[in-house]
Protein backbone atom coordinates (compact mmCIF):
# COMPACT_ATOMS: atom_id res chain seq x y z
CA UNK A 1 0.00 0.00 0.00
CA UNK A 2 2.64 1.98 0.57
CA UNK A 3 4.52 1.97 -2.51
CA UNK A 4 1.47 3.42 -4.33
CA UNK A 5 1.24 6.31 -2.58
CA UNK A 6 5.36 7.17 -1.50
CA UNK A 7 8.40 7.11 -3.64
CA UNK A 8 11.46 6.37 -1.88
CA UNK A 9 14.42 8.78 -2.42
CA UNK A 10 17.17 7.31 -5.29
CA UNK A 11 20.26 7.12 -4.05
CA UNK A 12 22.87 9.83 -5.53
CA UNK A 13 24.20 9.02 -8.37
CA UNK A 14 28.18 8.56 -8.64
CA UNK A 15 30.77 11.04 -9.18
CA UNK A 16 30.75 11.67 -12.85
CA UNK A 17 27.73 10.61 -13.77
CA UNK A 18 25.74 12.48 -15.78
CA UNK A 19 23.10 14.99 -14.14
CA UNK A 20 19.64 14.81 -15.15
CA UNK A 21 19.10 18.09 -17.52
CA UNK A 22 17.25 20.92 -15.79
CA UNK A 23 13.84 22.09 -17.39
CA UNK A 24 14.13 26.06 -18.20
CA UNK A 25 12.69 28.46 -15.86
CA UNK A 26 10.62 30.20 -18.33
CA UNK A 27 7.83 32.78 -17.10
CA UNK A 28 9.69 33.46 -13.82
CA UNK A 29 10.03 37.09 -14.63
CA UNK A 30 6.95 37.93 -15.16
CA UNK A 31 5.28 35.79 -12.45
CA UNK A 32 7.97 38.05 -10.33
CA UNK A 33 6.10 41.07 -11.42
CA UNK A 34 2.80 40.44 -11.07
CA UNK A 35 3.56 39.44 -7.68
CA UNK A 36 4.98 42.87 -7.53
CA UNK A 37 2.05 44.63 -8.78
CA UNK A 38 -0.71 43.12 -6.41
CA UNK A 39 1.11 43.75 -3.30
CA UNK A 40 1.21 47.01 -4.11
CA UNK A 41 -2.56 47.14 -4.78
CA UNK A 42 -2.89 45.11 -1.37
CA UNK A 43 -0.88 47.95 0.12
CA UNK A 44 -2.47 50.75 -1.04
CA UNK A 45 -6.06 49.23 -0.12
CA UNK A 46 -4.94 48.41 3.47
CA UNK A 47 -3.70 52.00 3.77
CA UNK A 48 -7.49 53.18 2.62
CA UNK A 49 -8.97 51.35 5.07
CA UNK A 50 -7.10 52.37 7.75
CA UNK A 51 -7.77 55.68 6.80
CA UNK A 52 -11.32 54.65 7.38
CA UNK A 53 -11.30 53.06 10.47
CA UNK A 54 -8.90 54.81 12.14
CA UNK A 55 -5.50 52.74 11.56
CA UNK A 56 -2.55 53.74 10.60
CA UNK A 57 -2.57 57.67 10.16
CA UNK A 58 -5.50 59.34 11.91
CA UNK A 59 -7.72 61.28 9.86
CA UNK A 60 -8.71 65.37 10.83
CA UNK A 61 -9.22 65.64 14.07
CA UNK A 62 -13.35 67.16 15.28
CA UNK A 63 -12.95 67.21 18.76
CA UNK A 64 -15.02 70.15 20.53
CA UNK A 65 -13.31 73.36 19.73
CA UNK A 66 -13.15 75.90 23.28
CA UNK A 67 -15.83 77.86 22.42
CA UNK A 68 -18.39 74.94 22.32
CA UNK A 69 -16.71 73.40 25.70
CA UNK A 70 -16.74 76.98 27.33
CA UNK A 71 -19.14 79.47 25.45
CA UNK A 72 -19.28 83.05 26.09
CA UNK A 73 -20.68 84.36 29.17
CA UNK A 74 -24.09 86.07 28.74
CA UNK A 75 -24.41 89.79 29.79
CA UNK A 76 -26.48 92.71 29.49
CA UNK A 77 -26.55 92.79 25.37
CA UNK A 78 -26.22 89.45 24.36
CA UNK A 79 -27.06 85.59 25.07
CA UNK A 80 -24.93 82.74 24.00
CA UNK A 81 -25.72 79.45 23.08
CA UNK A 82 -24.66 76.27 21.21
CA UNK A 83 -25.57 73.39 19.24
CA UNK A 84 -24.29 70.31 17.17
CA UNK A 85 -26.67 68.66 13.88
CA UNK A 86 -26.44 67.41 10.80
CA UNK A 87 -25.71 70.89 9.38
CA UNK A 88 -24.94 74.64 9.74
CA UNK A 89 -29.13 75.41 10.49
CA UNK A 90 -30.06 71.99 12.56
CA UNK A 91 -27.17 73.06 14.62
CA UNK A 92 -27.99 76.65 14.90
CA UNK A 93 -31.66 75.24 15.87
CA UNK A 94 -30.27 73.88 18.69
CA UNK A 95 -27.97 76.84 19.67
CA UNK A 96 -31.12 78.82 19.48
CA UNK A 97 -32.78 75.99 22.13
CA UNK A 98 -30.07 76.15 24.35
CA UNK A 99 -30.34 79.53 24.71
CA UNK A 100 -34.26 79.45 25.77
CA UNK A 101 -33.19 76.36 27.95
CA UNK A 102 -31.02 78.10 29.93
CA UNK A 103 -33.35 81.35 30.08
CA UNK A 104 -36.38 79.01 31.17
CA UNK A 105 -34.43 77.53 33.81
CA UNK A 106 -33.46 80.65 35.22
CA UNK A 107 -37.17 81.77 35.24
CA UNK A 108 -38.67 79.02 36.74
CA UNK A 109 -37.68 79.61 40.55
CA UNK A 110 -38.89 82.77 40.12
CA UNK A 111 -41.94 81.21 38.72
CA UNK A 112 -42.23 79.06 41.74
CA UNK A 113 -41.56 81.83 44.08
CA UNK A 114 -44.68 83.71 42.30
CA UNK A 115 -47.53 80.88 42.81
CA UNK A 116 -50.58 82.57 45.74
CA UNK A 117 -51.30 80.38 48.35
CA UNK A 118 -55.16 80.89 48.88
CA UNK A 119 -58.19 79.02 51.02
CA UNK A 120 -55.57 76.38 51.79
CA UNK A 121 -55.05 75.66 48.91
CA UNK A 122 -52.02 76.15 46.15
CA UNK A 123 -52.73 77.66 43.20
CA UNK A 124 -50.87 76.51 40.30
CA UNK A 125 -53.10 77.61 37.23
CA UNK A 126 -51.07 81.11 37.56
CA UNK A 127 -48.08 79.21 37.66
CA UNK A 128 -49.15 77.43 34.52
CA UNK A 129 -49.76 79.75 32.67
CA UNK A 130 -46.50 81.81 33.28
CA UNK A 131 -44.47 78.58 32.33
CA UNK A 132 -46.60 77.66 29.38
CA UNK A 133 -46.02 81.35 27.90
CA UNK A 134 -42.11 80.73 29.01
CA UNK A 135 -42.17 77.82 26.56
CA UNK A 136 -43.01 79.98 23.48
CA UNK A 137 -39.69 82.33 23.81
CA UNK A 138 -38.48 82.87 20.33
CA UNK A 139 -35.83 84.89 19.10
CA UNK A 140 -36.03 86.44 15.96
CA UNK A 141 -32.51 88.47 16.44
CA UNK A 142 -29.26 86.43 16.69
CA UNK A 143 -26.20 85.66 14.73
CA UNK A 144 -23.95 82.75 13.89
CA UNK A 145 -20.87 83.71 15.56
CA UNK A 146 -18.43 80.28 15.13
CA UNK A 147 -18.92 76.94 13.17
CA UNK A 148 -16.68 74.19 13.06
CA UNK A 149 -17.11 70.61 11.80
CA UNK A 150 -18.19 67.85 14.39
CA UNK A 151 -18.60 63.77 14.23
CA UNK A 152 -22.28 64.20 13.50
CA UNK A 153 -21.86 67.89 11.38
CA UNK A 154 -21.30 70.89 12.33
CA UNK A 155 -21.16 72.45 16.14
CA UNK A 156 -22.71 75.94 16.16
CA UNK A 157 -22.16 79.12 18.57
CA UNK A 158 -24.77 81.60 18.01
CA UNK A 159 -25.06 84.91 19.87
CA UNK A 160 -28.70 86.18 20.62
CA UNK A 161 -29.49 89.97 21.01
CA UNK A 162 -30.76 90.13 24.38
CA UNK A 163 -32.10 93.62 24.42
CA UNK A 164 -33.77 93.01 21.09
CA UNK A 165 -35.24 89.97 22.69
CA UNK A 166 -36.74 92.51 25.26
CA UNK A 167 -38.03 94.74 23.15
CA UNK A 168 -40.12 91.53 21.41
CA UNK A 169 -41.21 90.70 25.14
CA UNK A 170 -42.07 94.00 25.82
CA UNK A 171 -44.43 94.13 22.42
CA UNK A 172 -45.79 90.56 23.49
CA UNK A 173 -47.01 92.37 27.14
CA UNK A 174 -48.32 95.52 25.54
CA UNK A 175 -51.17 93.03 23.51
CA UNK A 176 -51.74 91.26 26.34
CA UNK A 177 -52.46 94.05 28.20
CA UNK A 178 -54.67 95.79 25.93
CA UNK A 179 -57.50 92.85 25.73
CA UNK A 180 -57.12 92.28 29.32
CA UNK A 181 -58.18 96.09 29.44
CA UNK A 182 -60.72 95.53 27.39
CA UNK A 183 -62.08 92.75 28.94
CA UNK A 184 -61.81 94.27 32.73
CA UNK A 185 -63.37 97.79 30.64
CA UNK A 186 -66.53 96.14 29.77
CA UNK A 187 -67.48 94.96 33.43
CA UNK A 188 -66.16 98.78 35.02
CA UNK A 189 -69.99 99.72 35.18
CA UNK A 190 -71.39 96.18 35.87
CA UNK A 191 -71.66 94.87 39.59
CA UNK A 192 -68.95 92.08 41.70
CA UNK A 193 -70.29 89.16 39.89
CA UNK A 194 -69.47 91.11 36.70
CA UNK A 195 -66.54 91.80 37.93
CA UNK A 196 -65.74 88.72 39.23
CA UNK A 197 -66.28 87.01 35.95
CA UNK A 198 -64.33 89.49 34.06
CA UNK A 199 -61.17 89.07 36.21
CA UNK A 200 -61.07 85.31 36.03
CA UNK A 201 -61.81 85.09 31.84
CA UNK A 202 -58.59 87.25 32.22
CA UNK A 203 -56.53 85.45 34.68
CA UNK A 204 -54.16 83.78 31.74
CA UNK A 205 -54.16 87.39 30.43
CA UNK A 206 -52.28 88.35 33.72
CA UNK A 207 -50.30 85.29 34.52
CA UNK A 208 -48.74 85.10 31.22
CA UNK A 209 -48.08 89.12 31.75
CA UNK A 210 -46.36 88.28 35.23
CA UNK A 211 -44.17 85.21 33.51
CA UNK A 212 -43.30 87.60 30.83
CA UNK A 213 -42.04 90.31 33.24
CA UNK A 214 -39.47 87.30 34.95
CA UNK A 215 -37.60 87.58 32.11
CA UNK A 216 -36.26 91.28 32.60
CA UNK A 217 -33.61 92.21 35.54
CA UNK A 218 -34.55 95.00 37.75
CA UNK A 219 -31.58 97.15 35.51
CA UNK A 220 -33.75 96.61 32.34
CA UNK A 221 -37.16 97.90 33.39
CA UNK A 222 -37.58 101.07 31.86
CA UNK A 223 -40.15 103.33 33.39
CA UNK A 224 -43.24 102.40 30.98
CA UNK A 225 -42.26 98.52 32.31
CA UNK A 226 -42.52 99.50 36.05
CA UNK A 227 -45.82 101.00 35.31
CA UNK A 228 -46.99 98.29 33.51
CA UNK A 229 -46.23 95.97 36.14
CA UNK A 230 -47.87 97.91 39.08
CA UNK A 231 -50.69 97.56 36.86
CA UNK A 232 -50.85 93.87 36.62
CA UNK A 233 -50.00 93.16 40.46
CA UNK A 234 -53.29 95.42 41.28
CA UNK A 235 -55.12 93.67 39.11
CA UNK A 236 -54.22 90.58 40.47
CA UNK A 237 -54.60 91.47 43.86
CA UNK A 238 -58.42 92.21 42.68
CA UNK A 239 -58.84 88.94 41.22
CA UNK A 240 -57.79 87.06 44.37
CA UNK A 241 -60.18 89.68 46.51
CA UNK A 242 -63.46 89.44 43.98
CA UNK A 243 -64.82 86.53 45.01
CA UNK A 244 -65.18 87.49 48.61
CA UNK A 245 -67.50 90.51 47.10
CA UNK A 246 -69.89 88.09 45.21
CA UNK A 247 -73.02 86.58 46.62
CA UNK A 248 -74.92 83.88 44.72
CA UNK A 249 -78.34 82.42 45.48
CA UNK A 250 -78.18 78.68 43.94
CA UNK A 251 -81.78 77.27 42.96
CA UNK A 252 -82.75 73.83 42.67
CA UNK A 253 -86.01 71.81 42.69
CA UNK A 254 -86.48 69.56 46.13
CA UNK A 255 -85.22 66.59 43.90
CA UNK A 256 -82.15 67.85 42.67
CA UNK A 257 -80.54 69.32 46.12
CA UNK A 258 -77.96 67.51 46.02
CA UNK A 259 -77.01 69.15 42.45
CA UNK A 260 -77.26 71.88 44.04
CA UNK A 261 -74.92 70.97 47.42
CA UNK A 262 -72.28 70.26 44.84
CA UNK A 263 -72.69 73.65 43.76
CA UNK A 264 -73.10 75.49 46.57
CA UNK A 265 -70.06 73.94 48.06
CA UNK A 266 -67.73 74.55 45.04
CA UNK A 267 -68.77 78.48 45.04
CA UNK A 268 -67.85 78.44 48.90
CA UNK A 269 -64.52 77.10 47.85
CA UNK A 270 -63.60 79.35 45.49
CA UNK A 271 -64.37 82.04 48.18
CA UNK A 272 -68.15 83.02 46.81
CA UNK A 273 -70.65 83.47 49.34
CA UNK A 274 -74.41 81.72 49.01
CA UNK A 275 -77.73 82.74 50.12
CA UNK A 276 -81.00 81.39 50.38
CA UNK A 277 -82.40 85.06 49.11
CA UNK A 278 -81.92 86.44 45.63
CA UNK A 279 -82.37 89.74 46.80
CA UNK A 280 -78.96 89.59 48.62
CA UNK A 281 -77.05 88.25 46.05
CA UNK A 282 -75.69 90.24 42.51
CA UNK A 283 -76.69 86.59 40.65
CA UNK A 284 -78.76 83.41 40.73
CA UNK A 285 -77.40 79.33 39.66
CA UNK A 286 -80.24 78.00 38.40
CA UNK A 287 -79.78 74.01 38.44
CA UNK A 288 -81.72 71.73 36.89
CA UNK A 289 -80.72 67.52 37.25
CA UNK A 290 -83.26 65.36 35.72
CA UNK A 291 -82.39 61.82 35.74
CA UNK A 292 -83.41 58.86 33.60
CA UNK A 293 -83.56 55.04 34.45
CA UNK A 294 -83.46 51.77 32.74
CA UNK A 295 -82.20 48.05 33.64
CA UNK A 296 -79.51 46.46 32.12
CA UNK A 297 -79.56 42.67 33.73
CA UNK A 298 -79.50 43.19 37.01
CA UNK A 299 -77.82 46.84 36.93
CA UNK A 300 -80.26 49.83 37.51
CA UNK A 301 -78.49 52.58 35.17
CA UNK A 302 -78.92 56.11 35.72
CA UNK A 303 -78.31 58.91 32.93
CA UNK A 304 -78.38 62.36 35.20
CA UNK A 305 -78.68 65.40 32.80
CA UNK A 306 -77.38 68.52 35.24
CA UNK A 307 -78.46 71.84 33.28
CA UNK A 308 -76.36 74.66 35.17
CA UNK A 309 -77.10 78.45 34.42
CA UNK A 310 -75.88 81.55 35.69
CA UNK A 311 -77.85 85.24 35.36
CA UNK A 312 -76.97 87.95 36.94
CA UNK A 313 -79.78 90.04 39.13
CA UNK A 314 -81.70 91.97 36.13
CA UNK A 315 -81.96 88.00 35.00
CA UNK A 316 -79.19 88.45 31.93
CA UNK A 317 -77.79 84.75 31.28
CA UNK A 318 -73.85 84.70 32.10
CA UNK A 319 -73.30 81.64 31.04
CA UNK A 320 -75.01 78.11 30.56
CA UNK A 321 -73.51 74.51 30.34
CA UNK A 322 -75.16 71.16 30.52
CA UNK A 323 -73.34 67.81 31.97
CA UNK A 324 -74.26 64.51 31.19
CA UNK A 325 -73.20 61.77 33.47
CA UNK A 326 -74.15 57.84 34.04
CA UNK A 327 -73.75 55.69 37.11
CA UNK A 328 -74.94 51.96 37.93
CA UNK A 329 -75.78 49.87 40.94
CA UNK A 330 -77.04 46.52 41.94
CA UNK A 331 -79.32 48.08 44.92
CA UNK A 332 -81.72 50.95 43.19
CA UNK A 333 -81.78 54.01 41.59
CA UNK A 334 -81.52 55.82 44.24
CA UNK A 335 -77.89 54.73 45.24
CA UNK A 336 -77.26 55.18 41.18
CA UNK A 337 -78.43 58.68 41.62
CA UNK A 338 -76.02 59.23 44.32
CA UNK A 339 -72.95 57.54 42.24
CA UNK A 340 -73.90 59.40 39.34
CA UNK A 341 -73.95 62.80 41.80
CA UNK A 342 -70.29 61.95 42.84
CA UNK A 343 -68.82 61.64 39.63
CA UNK A 344 -70.53 65.45 38.51
CA UNK A 345 -68.63 66.45 41.48
CA UNK A 346 -64.87 65.09 40.54
CA UNK A 347 -65.80 65.90 36.75
CA UNK A 348 -67.03 69.67 38.05
CA UNK A 349 -64.07 70.15 40.09
CA UNK A 350 -61.49 68.91 37.27
CA UNK A 351 -63.03 71.94 34.72
CA UNK A 352 -63.01 74.32 37.50
CA UNK A 353 -65.88 77.02 38.09
CA UNK A 354 -66.26 78.95 35.34
CA UNK A 355 -65.85 76.76 32.82
CA UNK A 356 -68.42 74.62 34.41
CA UNK A 357 -70.34 77.30 34.08
CA UNK A 358 -69.89 77.64 30.31
CA UNK A 359 -67.38 80.56 30.93
CA UNK A 360 -63.98 79.87 29.18
CA UNK A 361 -61.35 82.19 30.00
CA UNK A 362 -59.72 84.06 27.45
CA UNK A 363 -57.03 82.92 25.54
CA UNK A 364 -53.59 83.97 25.28
CA UNK A 365 -53.19 83.72 22.17
CA UNK A 366 -56.05 86.06 21.42
CA UNK A 367 -53.61 88.68 22.42
CA UNK A 368 -51.42 87.87 19.48
CA UNK A 369 -53.54 87.97 16.49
Amino acid sequence: MLGRHFAWPRAKAASGAAQPQRRPRTGHAAWHAAALALGMVLASGCAQMGAMTGMGKPAASKAPPDWMISPPADTDEAMYGVGEGLDVGTATRLALRDVASKLRVSVSGSVRNQVSEANGRVDTSASSSMLSEIQKTEFRQYNLVQSAPSPAGVFALVKVDRQAFLNDTRDRIQRMGLLTSQLLGGSANGNALDKYIALQRSRPLLASQQGLFLMFKPQDLKPDDRSRQSALQRQLADADAAASKVVVQVSAAAEDADVRGVLASMLSEQGLRVSEQASASQGVLDVVAPVQVSKFGQDTIVRLSAKLTLKDNRGAVLGSREHLVTAASRSDAKMARQQAVIKLQQDLKGMGLLPALGIQPVSVQASQQ
